[in-house]
């Protein structure tokens, strides 16, 4: 089935910069005309446009096979119209149309045909926050909230954009690389949705690439109220004058506590250092009794294509404690200096469309005590001081479906599939003994077509002490639908089991 048809008149007077493109949505049976352009699309399709005047009306020839053979004939007699016709006109049973999909679908699949190409150049498309559309770049807010919201808005700074692509140009296309840096863009606090498009240049080996970024409003105002003498409110900047950072402030009155009733919450954090990809915080928590000050660096492997990871998170964290001798009760305090530092290494194996990588990760935790209550060898374990040293070595292969309705409303979300197992083993150095730890991971995700999303996890870990033998056995079943239709309406259904078991817990433990 031909999916789109486009007819270019005989005449194009310039190139048009990719910074000046926009999409629109032209239905099934609708002529857009420009300037010097007819559209004639034979399905609902976007199509990327110069800024500037158009008009939609309905096709007289939708019903004749020789429109699109005559407009064929006609561009055919122009080098520059005939290569921009062999651009825009897709032949029955060909796959490269990228339209939005209530079904989930690979990522790259919209990339495919172009991946012989190299990458020309890229621009980034900003859409307004509220009413704008990357899947119609052409969209403009029209209410009036709207467009007092996107007046105040702070764009995010292209910089930021760019740093977060995996790709540059000058590289050849590739679609894994294209999905990864869409997927990196939507997993941005401060981005609604992400799209890239690609368009071919008048280098035949060429290809450029247009990025369509829809930023989140970044004002945000929370506030709390449970009965009069407790609230709490919280103010949130998610993206500070759009250079991608945040910051937030936090206030809360409790009455019904004996410490004091005030407490607060300060923190800041962005997700890029420069052009390195990674989450840093630093917080301070003041409330009732409880202090904390931390800091947090963190780069995890979210590509394949990601070499090396590590991270640190340092914590001061002083607050009181509660403890029992028969049937005395006694308040006290505790001091600890909390250092965890990871560091990885992943490697990618040879395969061009699996996308495997064994992994190894070596993990450092570290409690150290300046203020505690009573420990012995077998009471309140929780503040010993202790180093512990794990290591993991995993096998994993993941890729992305892109889809839409599952947890929000009319943007792009990113589902994981594959699978990746775990060996885990270290060795607990407390005040008092040694123990080893021991573990394993299995999980397994995949989409069925016509019957959904299946998610299964499988975990365990121990210690092996003699007189300390804990550990936590985990099983987790996550399902959801295809999208159901219902007259007007879609519905999708949604399973979660989650099974949390302690081994030789001691009555007083929690497990999350």
């Amino acid at each position: 089935m031909q999916r789109c048809l486009l007819a270019l008149l005989i005449f194009i007077p310039g190139l048009v910069s990719a910074t000046e493109l926009d999409t629109l949505q032209v239905k099934k049976g609708e002529l857009l005309i420009l300037d010097d352009t007819i559209f004639a699309p034979k399905s609902d399709t976007q199509i990327v446009i110069n800024n500037g005047p158009y008009k939609l009306k309905g096709n007289p020839y939708r019903n004749s096979e020789n429109f699109y053979s005559k407009m064929k004939e006609v561009t055919g007699q122009n080098k520059v119209t005939s290569r921009l016709f062999d651009l825009l006109y897709v032949e029955k049973g060909s796959t490269n149309e990228y339209k939005d999909d209530p079904d989930s679908r690979s990522s790259i699949e919209p990339f495919i045909p172009f991946e012989n190409l190299r990458i020309g150049k890229i621009s980034i498309k900003h859409v307004d926050i509220l009413q704008g559309d990357v899947n119609d770049t052409s969209r403009r807010a029209t209410a009036y909230y709207a467009r007092m919201a996107n007046r105040i808005h702070f764009k995010t700074w292209n910089s930021i954009i760019r740093h977060t692509l995996t790709v540059r140009s000058g590289d050849p296309i590739n679609p894994y690389s294209i999905a990864d840096s869409e997927r990196l863009l939507r997993r941005l606090q401060f981005i609604q949705d992400a799209r890239i498009y690609i368009q071919r240049s008048s280098d035949d080996e060429e290809a450029n690439l247009v990025v369509a970024v829809q930023d989140r409003f970044a004002w945000g105002v929370n506030l709390d109220v449970n009965r009069v003498n407790r609230f709490e409110g919280q103010l949130t900047n998610r993206n500070i004058a759009g250079i991608g950072k945040y910051a937030s402030v936090s206030y809360l009155y409790d009455g019904r506590t004996e410490a004091s009733p005030h407490g607060y919450s300060i923190q800041a954090g962005g997700q890029q250092i420069q052009k390195l990809i990674a989450n840093w915080r630093i917080n301070h928590t003041k409330i009732h009794e409880r202090s904390e000050w931390g800091l947090n660096l963190d780069k995890p492997f979210l590509t394949p294509d990601t070499k090396y990871g590590g991270g640190i998170d340092l914590r001061k964290v002083k607050d009181s404690t509660l403890t029992f001798d028969g049937d005395l009760e006694d308040v006290g305090f505790y001091d600890l200096n909390y250092q965890d530092l990871w560091i990885g290494r992943s490697f990618a194996l040879p395969s061009k469309y699996q996308r495997q990588n064994i992994t190894l990760t070596t993990r450092w935790l570290r409690h150290s005590f300046i203020d505690r209550p009573y420990v012995d060898a077998d009471s309140n374990s929780f503040y010993y001081d202790r180093n512990l040293f794990i290591s993991e070595l995993s096998i994993s292969s993941q890729k992305f479906l892109k889809s839409n309705y599952i947890t929000s409303f009319g943007i792009s979300e990113d589902i994981p599939t594959g699978y990746r197992f775990s060996i885990i083993g270290g060795k607990d150095f407390n005040e008092f003994y040694q123990q080893n730890y021991v573990g394993f991971q299995i999980y397994w995700s995949t989409y069925l077509v016509n019957w959904g999303y299946l998610f299964l996890n499988q975990e365990v870990g121990t210690f092996d002490h003699e007189t300390d033998k804990r550990g936590v056995y985990r099983t987790q079943i996550n399902y959801f639908s295809p999208l159901i239709e219902v007259n007007k309406y879609f519905l999708r259904n949604f399973l979660k089991i989650n099974i949390i078991k302690g081994i030789d817990q001691p009555i007083s433990s929690s497990i999350n």
